[in-house]
Formats: C-alpha cells, sequence, structure tokens
C-alpha cells in the first residue's frame, strides 16, 4: 500500500500498512455555484410551509439557531443574508437573536462568537445556549422525555434553525429538529432522550438507531415530537455537504419536511454498501473541528464500522485536542453494558450512550484508536489505544500478517452499511 495522509488535528498522518488496500473516496458531487443565492431562493420558495417572509410578517423577535463548535459550518457566510431576509420581513435587527446551539457541548468564547455572526455582529446579538439555566418546561413526551428548551426561544415569536445535515450514529441524522432540541435544550432533555438509543430488548442498543436510520428510530422520533411542541413556528435551513468541500444543496421550510429531504439526498449520495466485509478498517475523523474530542471524533467510527467483519479491526485517527468531550464520557468505560442504562438513570451522568458504543464494538472487533488521549481509560473499555502509525502497522502484522485486505477511510462522511 503507498501511504496514505490521513487528517489528524490540523495535520496529518503518514500511514503505510501491510496487506491489500483499497482507498475509499468520497462520491463526486460538485458544490453549487452562489450558495448564499441558492439559499435566499430556498426562502422564498420553501419545502412545506410558506415562504420566510409570510411567517415573519407581523413578528417582532426571532431566535435563530447556529452551529456550535462541533459542527463544521461557515455560519459567518450564511447568517448575514438570513438576517437581512428577516429584516426585509419586518423584524427589527434588535429583535433577532441567534444562539448558538450548544447542546451539553462547551459554550463558544466572546471572539468565537463575533466570528460566527460575522457582519452581521454589529446588528443583531449572539449568545451561548446554557442546558443548566433559563429555561422553559414544556412537559414531556409520550416516551417520558422532560421538555425543557432555551426560555428566550420559548418566548420568541418566530423560531428558525440555520446549518447542515449529517450521519449521526443514533439520531439518524443531524441537523433539522436537533438545531433546537438538543441543541436548546436542558441538559435532562438530551440526557433521556439519548438513553432512547438502549431501549432495545433487555436494555441493549435499539435496532432502529443507526447512522442513516430515521423509520423507527426511537431517538429521532422523541426529538420530533419534542419539537411539535415549541411555541413559535420554526423555520429550518439545512445545507447538504459536497464532496470535499462546499455544500450541493440548501433545504429550507418546515422544519420536519426540509430536514427529511436534506437527509434522503444526503443518504442518497453517500450511503455506499459493503458486499465483503473487510478484514481492517483504517478510518480519519476528519482533522479539526471533527476530531476536536472523543464524542465527535466517535462518529467516524460508527460511520466506518459496517465496512469491518466480525473479529476483525477498525482504527481510528482522531487528534482529540480537546479531550474526550465530556468528563463523563471516561467513566462509563469498564462499566458493563448491560447495567449502563440503569446506571444512568440513577447517577444522572451523560454520554452513556456513546460509552456504550465504543464498549459494544471493542466486544465485537479489535478497536484501536490513535489520538493524543490518556491511555489507561480506554484500556478500561476494551479499546487499544497508540500513540504512532508505527503502532497501528505493527499490531496489524502481529494479528493478520501480510496477506489480509483493508480499506482506508480519509473522509468519514460516507457512511458503509
Amino acid at each position: 500500500m503507498r501511504p496514505v495522509l490521513l487528517a489528524f488535528g490540523s495535520g496529518s498522518l503518514a500511514f503505510s500498512m501491510p496487506g491489500s488496500w483499497t482507498r475509499s473516496a468520497a462520491p463526486r458531487v460538485a458544490p453549487m455555484r452562489d450558495p448564499v443565492a441558492r439559499m435566499l431562493a430556498g426562502l422564498e420558495a420553501p419545502i412545506g410551509g410558506p415562504a420566510l417572509r409570510e411567517l415573519a410578517a407581523g413578528k417582532r423577535t426571532v431566535v435563530v439557531s447556529i452551529p456550535d463548535s462541533t459542527r463544521p459550518f461557515p455560519t459567518e457566510l450564511f447568517l448575514p443574508p438570513l438576517v437581512q431576509a428577516l429584516e426585509a420581513a419586518g423584524i427589527p435587527g434588535a429583535g433577532i437573536t441567534a444562539i448558538v446551539a450548544t447542546g451539553c457541548h462547551r459554550p463558544l468564547s466572546h471572539a468565537e462568537i463575533s466570528a460566527a455572526l460575522g457582519p452581521a455582529s454589529g446588528a443583531i446579538s449572539g449568545e451561548n445556549h446554557d442546558p443548566r439555566a433559563n429555561l422553559a418546561s414544556l412537559g414531556a413526551t409520550k416516551r417520558g422525555t422532560p421538555v425543557q428548551v432555551n426560555a428566550r426561544l420559548q418566548e420568541a415569536d418566530l423560531a428558525a434553525s440555520l446549518g447542515s445535515v449529517a450521519f449521526h450514529f443514533h439520531a439518524g441524522f443531524g441537523g433539522g429538529r436537533k438545531g433546537l432540541v438538543p441543541g436548546l435544550a436542558g441538559q435532562e432533555t438530551a440526557r433521556k432522550n439519548h438513553l432512547l438509543a438502549l431501549s432495545g430488548p433487555n436494555d441493549t442498543w435499539h435496532p432502529g438507531c443507526g447512522p442513516g436510520l430515521l423509520d423507527g428510530n426511537p431517538v429521532h422520533e422523541d426529538l420530533v415530537e419534542a419539537s411539535r411542541m415549541l411555541r413559535p413556528p420554526a423555520f429550518l435551513v439545512n445545507f447538504v455537504p459536497a464532496s470535499k468541500s462546499g455544500y450541493c444543496s440548501v433545504k429550507a421550510g418546515d422544519l420536519e419536511q426540509a430536514h427529511l429531504a436534506a437527509c434522503e439526498e444526503l443518504g442518497s449520495r453517500f450511503s455506499r454498501r459493503v458486499e465483503e466485509r473487510f478484514d481492517a478498517v483504517l478510518v480519519s475523523a476528519g482533522g479539526l473541528p471533527r476530531d476536536v474530542n472523543l464524542i465527535q471524533a466517535h462518529k467516524a467510527a460508527a460511520h466506518a464500522a459496517a465496512a469491518v467483519r466480525v473479529g476483525g479491526t477498525l482504527v481510528l485517527v482522531a487528534q482529540c485536542a480537546e479531550g474526550w468531550g465530556h468528563d463523563d464520557l471516561p467513566g462509563w468505560f469498564g462499566v458493563n453494558l448491560p447495567e449502563m442504562k440503569s446506571l444512568s438513570e440513577s447517577t444522572g451522568r451523560k454520554y452513556m450512550q456513546t460509552a456504550y458504543s465504543f464498549q459494544d464494538k471493542a466486544r465485537r472487533l479489535d478497536f484501536l484508536i490513535l489520538s493524543g488521549l490518556p491511555h489507561e481509560p480506554m484500556r478500561r473499555a476494551g479499546l487499544v489505544p497508540v500513540s504512532t502509525p508505527e503502532e497501528v502497522r505493527a499490531f496489524l502484522l502481529a494479528k493478520h500478517g501480510k496477506d489480509f485486505r483493508g480499506l482506508a477511510v480519509p473522509d468519514s462522511s460516507v457512511l458503509y452499511t
């Protein structure tokens, strides 16, 4: 195998492996020209609902949900024209608030918020969502998830959510309803919703939960129900990524219908069926910001795991410069899988579903992680931590010899099924 470069933080690492390797290539999907113009056209001809100017007519306050640091998105490019469209509809800039959909992730700094607002920073206000404070309680979903959302969102006349769509390891797809719930929801709302990933038989992983799955997915269905409980009408602007950079389309309109259209396009373009699974798969999380922490980097492993045969080797390459992503995550490592759900209920600790997914893969595969994280917590989870490409090579030689089939995945946006 010729050396392959895999993104790692802001740089890359070179891998030269034994065996016979296939290099995965993302589909050739060209970015659209003038995406701002396409977005503005979508505001006037939306999917499943009235134009934004009609929805905004007579209203005075709007909350716009924008992505946090874990979601790569050029907010500074698309937010200002969206703000201009809202102002043209009669909503004053003083009535427009952009709130960072942090969910339970870290807040943005003042400089990061200013950069995200771009040219709109002087016209509107921007702030972080706090999942622990200033929440409005809306009741509970039929699955028992308490719905608490940012009070400013609930008090607004109109909600808008700006971002992109991506595969998600238990909600099926990101974007859409996730920009509002759990993006602007309370931490207990997020925790209880995410627990539904383990609502399969005997508290195992639910078969409807996985990247690219929406039908019969209890996490997704619960989020949709929760978003319907919001007081203000919601308007969605979700972009569908192209191959290398940019976006191939934009879906705007009804929160559910526009999101579904975006999911259908992403799934049809970026899913690949594996006819014969590989002995080893080497996958990069994609560098910054996708590998900023282990919680985010895990998604790449979820996208590639189906390409590995049972008993094979999965290697995740992710720097994780900001650590685990949440202090609760490594605390789950080493906990028996059948006990995880009940412990989450009794302790309130978060990110159990991510830890479960890691340990479940480690049970079925040799799961190597090349990162800058401490090794001991990962060993407790049955993971195999390594620090260099040479250690990966040595492991593969010792386990598989020189004659095996491998798949190298430099672009984790592709989902293998």
